[in-house]
């Protein structure tokens, strides 16, 4: 059975020249341009604050981005006083300080950040929602909800790296996972009888961020802790510059598990959308898991950010998953930042390699570039295929290498994973291949080589240009 090469390319086709001012959208319009973590200003285990440090570190590895996770600015309940992060001894510290002290910290790193807000009047932390916040349905909290984004944001729509604010991170509406996990039809009619419209709450927070900013990248997710397998609830919003915001952690029970060595992938779990228990795998993930998402970027050709994906602990099959999750983010040129960073050792890779002798962060580095995975990461010694000139005029020279054969075939993908060959004409002088790509629109464009036994399969990106 032969084995397949993968070249992930980085075909930005640019037609006349590149804006040197583009705006914050432009970036996200760019596939797979930000890739990084997020930070928070509480965590899961060791109630670590945030330092500078944690920043500088993670523009080290390679990151652009860090998604600022924070609560909100004024409290959940009635009569939603300024929101206290710490007190003792008359010494008081709000989190909108907490928000400065990040957003300064991201400055000093060079790296660009979002904004993620947790709470907020009506709004109880998504961590602690089983509770349920009483956002959803009261007009008077969604108001002063959206009036405290704005009051936000405020003082850094100006500032060149602030990319994009969530104002609504992981809405889950009635909690409806204590349900058993609902269909799509079933979690519908669960939100209008309960006269629950998230889209139309998002549309007021848009509305809302616009009178400060008419071009701030604003994030959308869907129900149910933004679950791809729960897209198909999420609706395309009227304003041009939104980014759709997904997390990745399916299956919950391996992502999740509560005890180290206790689960495994690839695996047998439960799917909610298919409604019965399948192997989760690479090939499920991508052709069935992410279906919706897929399907969404296609139909209306926008942005899609994983916001959050990873493992909680050291598992049988992490590190496979890892690379999965990655490298179709990086395939289908989705945005992602990895969730938790200075927690420990929970979602923290650095702590799980140094106490369990896991290899994780090594792969966490590659993908912070979509650089080469391969199923050993520390092995280049094949990857001698060369792509040029970068960006390509009409005329992509591939230059196959010495494992080359007449047997080795290629096919052309886009970054939704469909296939362009027939619009490609090549021609092929042994290993090397002189492909007419003029007919491509510019984006990120995959090139599969299949080839002869016994060769490994390897994910390599090629970056072609600057970004818009």
């Amino acid at each position: 059975m032969k084995t397949a090469r993968i070249i992930t390319l980085m075909l930005l086709l640019l037609c006349g020249k590149l804006n040197a001012q583009s705006s914050k959208f432009d970036k996200w319009q760019t596939p797979g341009f930000f890739h990084g973590y997020n930070m928070t200003d509480w965590d899961n285990q060791d109630e670590r604050d945030v330092y500078p440090s944690d920043f500088v570190k993670l523009k080290s590895i390679g990151a652009n981005l860090v998604d600022i996770q924070i609560e909100g600015l004024w409290e959940v309940d009635p009569p939603y006083r300024k929101h206290i992060w710490w007190a003792e001894d008359g010494d008081t510290t709000f989190y909108i300080e907490i928000l400065d002290n990040m957003v300064r910290y991201a400055r000093s790193a060079g790296l660009m950040y979002v904004i993620t807000i947790r709470t907020g009047p009506g709004r109880i932390d998504v961590s602690d929602e089983e509770n349920e916040s009483s956002i959803w349905t009261n007009r008077e909290e969604q108001l002063l909800y959206a009036s405290m984004v704005k009051r936000m944001i405020t003082p850094f729509v100006e500032d060149s790296l602030f990319v994009g604010v969530d104002p609504l991170i992981e809405p889950n509406p009635l909690f409806l996972l204590d349900d058993g996990e609902p269909t799509i039809p079933a979690a519908k009619q669960a939100f209008e009888d309960a006269g629950i419209d998230v889209n139309a709450l998002y549309t007021l927070l848009i509305d809302s961020i616009r009178t400060v900013s008419e071009d701030l990248p604003i994030m959308v997710e869907g129900p149910y802790f933004s679950d791809p397998e729960y897209f198909g609830l999420v609706d395309k919003q009227k304003d041009p510059y939104i980014v759709y915001k997904v997390h990745l952690y399916n299956p919950a029970e391996f992502t999740h598990a509560e005890e180290n060595w206790s689960v495994t992938y690839p695996g047998t779990y439960f799917s909610i959308r298919l409604q019965e228990e399948r192997r989760f795998d690479r090939s499920f993930l991508e052709q069935e898991l992410y279906r919706p998402v897929l399907e969404f970027q296609n139909r209306y050709q926008v942005p899609v950010f994983v916001g959050e994906m990873g493992v909680s602990r050291p598992q049988h099959g992490a590190m496979k998953f890892l690379r999965d999750i990655s490298s179709i983010a990086c395939i289908h040129g989705w945005h992602y930042a990895f969730w938790g960073f200075n927690d420990g050792p929970e979602f923290n890779y650095w702590d799980m390699d140094s106490l369990y002798g896991t290899r994780y962060v090594p792969v966490i580095e590659r993908f912070m570039s979509c650089e080469p995975v391969t199923s050993d990461i520390d092995r280049k010694e094949d990857n001698d295929i060369v792509v040029y000139p970068n960006p390509p005029g009409d005329i992509l020279h591939i230059r196959l290498g010495s494992k080359a054969t007449a047997d080795s075939a290629l096919r052309f993908y886009n970054a939704l994973g469909a296939e362009v060959t027939s619009n490609i004409s090549c021609i092929r002088e042994g290993g090397d291949v002189r492909a007419d790509v003029s007919v491509l629109p510019p984006g990120v464009y995959s090139i599969f080589i299949r080839e002869a036994p016994n060769q490994r399969a390897i994910i390599i990106k090629w970056v072609a240009g600057s970004p818009r």
